[in-house]
């Protein structure tokens, strides 16, 4: 007499499937976890991170104005612009636009002679940042590259004198 050996191996199959894609997923998901805290393609760092009190030309009365100068190093795949509207300062806590990029409009900057730190560069920072005094809460501030459609990526932190 011929038995079958076979009858529960369409289940231990399917259960060993079943544990593969588990794993798979979960191991797919631990490599992709740590790209979540970073912007694709983004990779820059800034050091020397000096920041003194000023008064512009053309401020307005109610704010307060501060330099703010760091080294930045480009270790991304593409130029990284120096402009407010790619780099953002914000407060570390509080109304998110109490600080901001101070640039008086001036119609003669166009996209080409805006300063940029090219790929594999270092190049120097320098921002005058206006605060409103009335709506911050603390004296820390973050500073990111802030790419238009991409995730933000830190700099990292400097304290208002």
């Amino acid at each position: 007499m011929i038995e079958d050996t076979r009858k529960g191996m369409g289940l231990w199959v399917l259960a060993g499937l079943l544990v593969l894609a588990i794993l798979g997923t979960g191991i797919w998901g631990a490599m992709h976890l740590s790209a979540l805290s970073t912007a694709p393609g983004w990779y820059a760092s800034m050091d020397g991170v000096q920041i003194e009190p000023v008064q512009p030309e053309g401020a307005e009365e109610g704010y307060e104005y501060y330099r703010l100068r760091f080294v930045l190093t480009n270790n991304s795949d593409q130029d990284v612009y120096v402009a407010g509207w790619n780099l953002g300062v914000r407060p570390a806590k509080g109304h998110e636009y109490a600080v901001d990029v101070w640039d008086p409009w001036d119609e003669s900057i166009t996209l080409e002679k805006e300063p940029c730190v090219p790929v594999g560069c270092i190049g120097d920072v320098e921002l005058i940042l206006e605060v409103d005094p009335e709506e911050l809460e603390t004296k820390t501030l973050q500073i990111t590259l802030d790419p238009y459609g991409e995730t933000p990526l830190e700099l990292g932190e400097v304290e208002l004198p």
